[in-house]
């Protein structure tokens, strides 16, 4: 607690609310069913349609037919006849699992790595390259995500040339680890060294996961289920940018103005169905960092928060995870797998070891997200096909969480339940 003093005898006292328990969500009224989109079992509390549609979608496609989910026309008739807060419960047909990010690349696998053994002298041209050894490989992507890259062995130290180059190894998937082996061929090497007669090379890696660049971050989508997906494997993309399963229901992210000066960059949340010549923004955000330490951690600003469903019967709960509040309406920062704490040394000037961590500029998608909310096997009946086994895809069973969460009026309150 924090005072400051305005004029004699008058205080402006600052009071810490993090220790104060929060009171339970109220709600005129609540309701339970499936929804296109939005998290399994957690409730949301929605205060106009047009956010029960950026949080839970309305119509979707199940063979060749649209539909919609009765929950979605319950609360477009709630809110049209002067409802102003409703309590929104997902339930789904099966277990259901969010979306990640593809790899945002960056730079930390580039640059010198020594070699653990230091090669024997090339002595077929005395002349140019007598004593001329090893000294180092350099790692380069050669593909906008990382996955693939190229190993260049550099010499040095020749009596008649300072250094030369070949690069003839190309590596793909997670590269190459501490301890193998790379071998250079004969011809590659008098070609580079302008000799002859020099035999292969063979030397071993002194570092390892060398090849491919290594992952700044990872998002997550706020929403379950494959329609969370925007490509199936990898960035695989259409004509003018598109993604192979983008929608106006999933998203894409996009990297600019990356700088490892100022250890900053700019993430933009796109929707999944634009296009590179109309890009759809969703969400931006500035001079984003990852350096745990600055008040612009990507985890501050975004938001690394998640509701997980905990207990079984009637003795199921809420638990929270994550150190900050979400800020972003459709994702969540997973993990920071290339922090940079203290970025800058004491002149302020960005470390070395830490300026390859910055994410580099490029789009990515989201995939892995699993749930189909049409049900599996046989089709799920809707509108006048309903019936006692099978409502929208779903029985009876696949309420009772969402039921015996709401059950508990210390955490929610309503009027009416539906």
């Amino acid at each position: 607690m924090a005072e400051v003093l305005i004029s004699p005898g008058v205080l402006a006292r600052e009071n810490d609310q993090s220790q104060i328990t929060a009171g339970p969500i109220q709600a005129g009224a609540a309701i339970i069913g499936p929804t296109v989109k939005g998290q399994e079992n957690i409730p949301k509390l929605v205060t106009s349609y047009s956010e029960y549609q950026a949080a839970f979608g309305t119509t979707f496609m199940s063979g060749s037919n649209q539909y919609t989910f009765l929950t979605s026309i319950s609360a477009y008739n709630y809110f049209q006849n002067g409802g102003s807060t409703l309590l929104v419960t997902r339930v789904t047909p099966g277990s259901f699992s969010p979306a990640l990010s593809t790899t945002a690349s960056n730079n930390i696998n580039s640059g010198e790595l020594l070699l653990t053994n230091i090669l024997p002298e090339i002595s077929a041209n005395p002349t140019d390259q007598d004593d001329m050894v090893a000294t180092a490989v350099a790692i380069s992507s050669t593909t906008g995500n990382g996955t693939s890259g190229q190993v260049t062995l550099t010499f040095a130290g020749g009596a008649g040339t300072s250094t030369c180059t070949v690069a003839t190894v190309s590596t793909a998937g997670s590269g190459y680890a501490a301890g193998d082996t790379i071998t250079f061929s004969a011809a590659d090497l008098n070609t580079a060294t302008g000799g002859t007669g020099v035999t292969d090379l063979t030397f071993l890696l002194a570092a390892s996961n060398i090849g491919p660049s290594s992952s700044s971050f990872t998002l997550e989508t706020l929403s379950d289920g494959n329609i969370m997906n925007s490509t199936g494997s990898g960035v695989a993309t259409g004509a003018n940018g598109t993604l192979t399963s983008g929608s106006a229901d999933n998203f894409r992210w996009e990297i600019t103005s990356p700088n490892t000066s100022s250890g900053v960059f700019s993430l933009l949340i796109r929707q999944g169905n634009d296009t590179s010549t109309s890009k759809q923004v969703v969400e931006t955000f500035s001079n984003l960092s990852l350096d745990p330490l600055a008040t612009n951690y990507i985890s501050k600003v975004i938001g690394d928060q998640v509701q997980t469903v905990r207990g079984t019967g009637t003795g199921v709960y809420l638990q929270s995870s994550g150190s900050y509040r979400n800020a972003s309406r459709y994702v969540r920062v997973k993990s920071v797998d290339s922090p940079t704490p203290n970025y800058f040394d004491n002149n302020g000037v960005a470390k070395d070891i830490y300026t390859g961590s910055i994410p580099i500029a490029g789009t990515g998608a989201f995939e892995g997200g699993v749930g189909d909310i049409t049900g599996s096997g046989t089709p799920s009946k809707f509108y006048e096909a309903i019936t006692n086994t099978d409502s929208q895809g779903l029985v009876g069973s696949d309420y009772l969480t969402a039921i015996n969460l709401l059950a508990n009026r210390d955490d929610f309150r309503y009027n009416v339940i539906t």
